[in-house]
C-alpha cells in the first residue's frame, strides 16, 4: 500500500478503482470523466476512504495495466 496524491475535491470509497488524472498528477474517483491521457481501469484501488479536502490517499496497485484515454 502506497500513499499517493489525490484530487482534493474527489470523494473516494475504500475498494474503489481509481482514475489517474494526468493534468493534476493525482488519483481521482472512478466516477470522474477521463480526459485524454488519463489512465482508467483496475490499475489501482483505494485502500482507505478519502473525503473531499484530503490531499493524499492510500492505494494498492494491482499490477494490471490500465487503459489510456485517447
Amino acid at each position: 500500500v502506497f500513499t499517493v496524491p489525490k484530487v482534493s475535491a474527489a470523494e473516494i470509497n475504500q475498494g474503489e478503482s481509481l482514475t489517474w488524472v494526468v493534468t493534476s498528477s493525482a488519483f481521482d474517483s472512478n466516477a470522474a470523466t477521463a480526459a485524454t491521457g488519463d489512465i482508467t481501469g483496475p490499475t489501482a484501488f483505494a485502500a482507505e476512504v478519502a473525503g473531499a479536502g484530503a490531499a493524499s490517499l492510500a492505494v494498492k496497485f494491482t499490477g494490471v495495466p490500465g487503459t489510456v484515454k485517447a
